[in-house]
């Protein structure tokens, strides 16, 4: 994988240290991979083409990857010398070598094996969609909540009629996103002539590295009635360059865009950034003044920890054996609760185990995602096309997600925990013939977007759980889904400039 060209936002006078690090373990990890690439398509895990543990949200990094341990290693390797500087405390150290990986784990994303292929958005359509109509609920409310601000935008005379409103959906998919917000106008401009008129200036930019899902959404868009009739201005495709979200900042197609979007969507695409402070603050660019930012993400706590086991409230057990005496150290520590001196200390010199204690109902949430991510491989009880059970896709006598609930539950209640590598993983391996998916497993879920929101100089930053949204849009509710839905598993954050 070649070097992107990087914007770091670390503590200042430590930037080159850490491009240093990223560099170092991007190009001689080969002594670092089995704590940061576990399971790389080479080893015994092949089902994820790149399988970095940076890959989790920054807020659960610490508990996949033994900071400590590597900073130890890469103190006594060639770049030992970024450590030597006596300005650095030995927390400064520690969190400049978690940098690095935030960095590689936004950069790993967008391979041609995950993200590039038809498959990948096929799948969207027609495995993901079908088994997580949640997502057609949050886009719904995600354009619901955005009437108040089309409306007063359109009819505010200080726009000029003569100049475009424009929209920006990043992560556009097949989408999903952007048909939501076109039907709540088309709905606008049918209902109020005012705003009918201005609509037909508005102009839609849609971004996302899939070259397939982007040429499918414009189809989509041109297709609609409504759509010929109002809106006049073209619609702009721009496909992400090198890498994903992480590199928007140099692709120079969105320069035309500076300081002149009104309104930027995104639905359940951010959580592909481990590190997000650079799409933020480009987010911040584009923008006009009193511009909106609005996305809707998935919040749920799948990649808390690489071993999970079910208790009453969410914590953390943080487990650390001496690799010479077998002495073990364990701690107790809350969800965001961070390492403390005493667990960095050891961890130079002890494996770790960190198991993540979940009630039933974040568990239930986990075990969808588990059971969906198998999905993607074809194997599922049903067809979700006509709902015909699929006798074909048997492991002997039971269907793989049988299996893995039944291992899942079993595993979750014992003190053992259910390991995301050793079960799931394993798991799937031993299906014959396995399907190699399009998407990467770990994913970086549950990062906070307001208080990025903010750091990057946004106002009025609210955010909502898609429960707290339902109580502002009930009309909504009827929506079909085949089962409760956790009103956590999906977050939805506004910023205006």
């Amino acid at each position: 994988m070649k070097s992107p060209t990087l914007e770091f936002r670390t503590t200042e006078g430590v930037e080159d240290y850490v491009r240093t690090i990223y560099n170092h373990l991007l190009f001689d990890g080969k002594f670092y991979q089995k704590l940061i690439c576990p399971h790389r398509s080479s080893d015994a895990y092949p089902l994820s083409k790149v399988g970095n543990y940076a890959r989790v949200s920054r807020r659960y990094l610490e508990n996949w990857i033994n900071v400590g341990e590597l900073l130890g290693l890469l103190s006594t390797s060639k770049i030992g010398y970024v450590f030597e500087d006596k300005n650095l405390s030995d927390e400064d150290q520690y969190w400049m070598v978690a940098e690095a990986l935030y960095q590689i784990g936004t950069h790993s994303y967008l391979t041609e094996e995950e993200w590039q292929s038809k498959r990948s958005y096929e799948q969207i359509d027609s495995i993901i969609e079908p088994n997580t109509k949640v997502t057609i609920l949050a886009n719904q409310l995600l354009a619901a909540s955005l009437e108040e601000f089309i409306t007063e935008s359109f009819q505010c005379r200080r726009y000029d009629k003569r100049k475009p409103f424009i929209i920006c959906d990043l992560g556009t998919g097949t989408g999903n996103t952007i048909v939501s917000v076109v039907e709540l106008i088309d709905r606008l401009s049918k209902d109020k002539p005012a705003i009918s008129d201005y609509s037909r200036q508005v102009k839609i930019v849609l971004i996302d590295g899939q070259e397939e899902a982007l040429k499918e959404t414009f189809r989509r868009l041109k297709k609609r009635s409504r759509f010929k009739d109002n809106f006049r201005q073209p619609i702009r495709v721009i496909k992400t360059i090198k890498d994903n979200f992480g590199s928007l900042q140099d692709n120079h197609r969105l320069t035309d865009y500076y300081g002149k979007v009104d309104l930027v969507v995104s639905g359940g695409a951010i959580m592909h950034n481990t590190y997000k402070r650079p799409f933020f603050s480009t987010m911040q660019s584009l923008l006009k003044e009193d511009g909106l930012f609005s996305c809707w993400d998935w919040y749920f706590k799948t990649f808390l920890a690489p071993n999970l086991r079910i208790g009453t409230e969410i914590r953390r057990e943080v487990e650390l054996i001496d690799k010479s005496t077998g002495e073990s150290h364990t701690f107790e520590l809350g969800e965001d609760e961070p390492f403390n001196r005493e667990i960095r200390y050891l961890q130079k010199r002890c494996k770790m185990k960190v198991t993540g204690i979940l009630p039933e109902k974040e568990l239930i949430t986990n075990l969808k995602n588990l059971l969906n991510q198998v999905a993607l491989f074809g194997y599922l009880d049903t067809d979700p096309r006509d709902g015909q059970v699929l006798d074909e896709r048997k492991i002997g006598s039971e269907f793989v997600s049988r299996k893995l609930e039944q291992l899942y539950w079993e595993k979750v209640h014992s003190l053992q925990g259910f390991n995301f590598i050793e079960d799931f993983l394993t798991l799937l391996t031993q299906v014959e013939p396995f399907q190699q998916g399009a998407f990467c497993y770990i994913e970086s879920y549950g990062c906070n977007n307001r208080n990025l929101l903010r750091q990057e100089g946004f106002e009025r930053v609210q955010e909502f759980s898609l429960g707290e949204q339902l109580i502002q849009y009930p009309n909504l509710k009827p929506i079909e889904i085949l089962e409760p839905v956790n009103n956590e598993v999906i977050r939805l954050s506004y910023g205006h400039k």
